[in-house]
C-alpha cells in the first residue's frame, strides 16, 4: 500500500518539494522586479525603504510590463503545483506503476521549469530583439522623402 520507502512516492516528494522552492522563488523575483523598477500594488509598498512618500505616488502604483510578466508566471505557478501536489499524492496512493509515475513527476517538473525560463528569459530576449528591429524600423521611417523605395508607400 503506501510507504515512505516506496520510491514513487520519494520521487514525488522531491519534486513536489523542487516545485514548491520553484514557486517561492517566483514570489522573491517578483518582490525584487517590483523593487528594482519601484512599480509597486499598493500605496503601503510604495514607501518600502522610505519613510516618506515617493516622488510620484501615481506613478509608482502603475502596472509594469516586466513586474507583471514575473507575477503572471508566479501566478501560474500556483494554478498548477498546488492541484499537482494534491493530484499526485493521491496517485501515489493507488499504487501506480514505479516507472510510469516516476516519468509523469520528472517530466512535469521538467514542463514547470522550461515554462519558466521560456515565459521570462525569452521574453526578455525577444523583447531586446524587437526593441532592436523597432529601432531600425523608426530609423528607416526617419530617411528623407527622397530616399529610396519610401515614395512607394506614401499615401496620395
Amino acid at each position: 500500500m503506501f510507504s515512505l520507502e516506496d520510491e514513487t512516492f520519494q520521487v514525488f516528494g522531491i519534486c513536489s518539494l523542487l516545485l514548491l522552492a520553484k514557486m517561492t522563488f517566483m514570489s522573491l523575483l517578483t518582490s525584487r522586479q517590483r523593487i528594482k523598477t519601484g512599480k509597486f500594488a499598493n500605496k503601503e509598498d510604495s514607501y518600502f525603504g522610505d519613510k516618506s512618500a515617493p516622488a510620484n505616488l501615481k506613478e509608482s502604483l502603475k502596472a509594469n510590463d516586466e513586474v507583471e510578466r514575473v507575477r503572471r508566471a508566479h501566478m501560474n505557478d500556483m494554478e498548477n503545483i498546488y492541484p499537482f501536489i494534491l493530484i499526485g499524492f493521491f496517485y501515489c496512493l493507488t499504487g501506480p506503476n514505479s516507472n510510469t509515475a516516476k516519468f509523469h513527476f520528472i517530466t512535469f517538473l521538467m514542463a514547470r521549469v522550461l515554462h519558466t525560463i521560456v515565459y521570462i528569459a525569452w521574453h526578455a530576449a525577444c523583447e531586446s530583439s524587437y526593441t532592436r528591429s523597432a529601432t531600425a524600423r523608426c530609423a528607416w521611417r526617419r530617411r528623407s522623402p527622397s530616399s529610396s523605395s519610401l515614395h512607394l508607400f506614401r499615401w496620395k
